[in-house]
């Protein structure tokens, strides 16, 4: 199975609207609200960072040349000052769920990330009810994090009252996550070898 993570292009946004209202993908995520439209989507893309230095973007995730998922990342200016943050959501289609692909998918991207910026903070949000992103963000070393109170009234007006968590990741915490993912890795190669 090969994996690719690319830049999501016009032609892919038809598919990503597609994956975010399948019933499965919706019951773990925000329903698109009525202004998100393929078209509002492309624009988001094709725009230049805002006066405040808010930017998006939209990463496609291919297996076998198939698109099967998408993450999409909002830049901004982060709570501390020295830093910049990148707010994460993902999907991914039901069919390739617990396979890996979004594990190994979030690392390649993540690892262009921080390589552009090392200061950054990358944020992640996800129903107390999806335990599969749950079990994404905890693998790659993200931590708990305290969600402002609007923001978390926003999320929770939005979601019709579900508990919604957030996580925040750095650079170093990310990298302590990989080490320890790499030393399981060749453990269990080790152990099926014996």
């Amino acid at each position: 199975m090969a994996l690719i993570i690319k830049p999501t292009e016009r032609r892919e946004i038809e598919a990503i609207f597609a994956l975010r209202r399948d019933p499965d993908v919706l019951l773990h995520q925000y329903r698109p609200r009525r202004s998100e439209t393929p078209e509002s989507f492309a624009r988001k893309l094709d725009a230049p960072p805002d006066r405040l230095g808010m930017s998006f973007r939209c990463t496609s995730i291919l297996v076998d040349d198939v698109m099967v998922g998408h993450v999409m990342q909002h830049f901004g200016p982060a709570p501390d000052p020295r830093l910049n943050a990148c707010e994460c959501g993902w999907n991914l289609a039901k069919s390739h769920w617990g396979q890996g692909i979004m594990p190994r998918a979030l690392t390649l991207l993540f690892d262009q990330l921080f390589e552009e910026d090392p200061k950054l903070l990358i944020f992640a949000s996800c129903f107390t009810s999806n335990h599969r992103s749950r079990r994404v963000i905890e693998k790659l070393g993200f931590q708990r994090d305290q969600m402002h109170w609007i923001v978390w009234l926003t999320h929770l007006i939005r979601s019709r009252g579900r508990r919604i968590e957030q996580f925040r990741l750095d650079r170093r915490g990310y990298r302590l996550a990989l080490a320890h993912l790499a030393a399981v890795e060749s453990l269990e190669r080790e152990s099926a070898s014996d």
